[in-house]
């Protein structure tokens, strides 16, 4: 992909949902340099993969991505019930403009192991504009979430902010 045409959509949505028995993902390898991705980019990926435990220490997802389409993260550890933690560099596309519908919601929704993300995860901080769930039930589930890195917080620069944002974001992190 050399990201000069057309994003397309779905490139990895789904890609490996039900995989009961996969305990850490593969390596994401290829994509640093693509800017541009369609809707649904990695929208419910690891869904029920409930032996997952962890990625590799290079899986990071693409840094250079500027423009996302809807439900770019929607869903993508969702029921991933043991995964615990996140490899150091592991972060959302920091130079994205936009925040389009679903961004990241429902991204850790039931990872009920979670118990942190590492320093330096948050939100893109440029984009002015946002869209309806962009970061709704994002954690929601994850009742063993005890800390969040210093720094964490939705964009600052955000002049234009659509219907449920971030509801239930934290909903049932007891």
């Amino acid at each position: 992909i050399s990201g000069g045409e057309a994003a397309p959509h779905c490139e990895w949505t789904w890609a490996f949902q039900g995989c009961s028995n996969l305990i850490q993902a593969p390596l994401l390898a290829g994509w640093d340099t693509v800017t541009s991705v369609g809707a649904s980019f990695f929208s419910v990926t690891f869904k029920d993969c409930s032996s997952l435990v962890g990625l590799p220490s290079s899986f990071v997802f693409p840094q250079s991505i500027t423009s996302v389409g809807a439900h770019f993260f929607n869903g993508t550890f969702i029921g991933s019930s043991n995964l615990k933690a996140f490899p150091e560099g592991f972060n959302l596309p920091q130079h994205v403009t936009l925040l389009p519908e679903a961004f990241a919601a429902n991204m850790f929704y039931n990872c009920e192991s979670l118990t942190s993300l590492p320093e330096g995860f948050n939100f893109p901080q440029k984009p002015t504009e946002a869209s309806n769930y962009v970061a709704a039930s994002m954690f929601n589930r994850c009742s063993s979430l005890t800390k969040l890195p210093a720094g964490f917080n939705l964009p600052q620069n955000l002049t234009l902010v659509s219907d449920c944002f971030a509801d239930s974001m934290f909903e049932s992190c007891t």
